[in-house]
């Protein structure tokens, strides 16, 4: 290996460590396995008893009217999830999809924006989609308002490339979405 690639490679892995090192976690509060909602300093103690291990990917603070919000997205039980919580509990946790359920499904991401918070997805094998939910604070709560789809057809890309916005009205209270019953349409 040349003395170029070695020098190369020593500063892939001191960005990747000195990047993970910068990032922090944080979380007021967590659901443990019975639904009680616990403080943060007692999920070791939580997932002791349990056995469940949680992998935090990233979170967010988010602000909606007067009220401070946490969005995480974690790894539990063989799944991507993402958890909206206030200072008082949980307030929505979304469920996603895995792979068997909906070929190809991933996560892109899930991030605070100027108005609230968007979570964006894609699925698909020869029709592809990536669907971004796009969430609005009204009155100290988050509403689903709109979905951006952009379709891509890989055996024909020439002719693929659809995008298209849908409007929800009423929009939609967080605490009532699933994200499965809008991956079809």
């Amino acid at each position: 290996m040349s003395k170029y690639m070695k020098i190369f490679i020593l500063s892939v892995l001191i960005s990747i460590v000195a990047s993970c090192h910068s990032q922090t976690i944080s979380s007021d509060v967590i659901q443990n396995h019975s639904g009680q909602i616990v403080p943060a300093n007692n999920v070791k103690e939580s997932r002791d008893e349990t056995n469940e291990s949680e992998e935090i990917i990233s979170t967010s603070k988010l602000k909606c009217g007067n009220t401070d919000f946490n969005l995480k997205v974690f790894y539990k039980n063989e799944r991507t999830n993402i958890s909206i919580s206030n200072s008082d509990a949980i307030v929505k946790t979304i469920n996603l999809p895995n792979q068997s359920e909906f070929n190809g499904f991933s996560l892109n991401r899930a991030k605070k924006v100027s108005n609230g918070f968007e979570i964006s997805v894609e699925y698909g094998s020869r029709y592809y989609y990536e669907k971004r939910f796009n969430f609005v604070c009204k009155q100290d709560k988050f509403y689903l308002d709109k979905i951006k789809t952009s379709t891509f057809d890989k055996n024909n890309p020439e002719k693929s490339g659809e995008d298209f916005t849908k409007l929800i009205k009423p929009e939609l209270n967080l605490e009532k979405f699933t994200i499965t019953d809008f991956m079809k349409d």
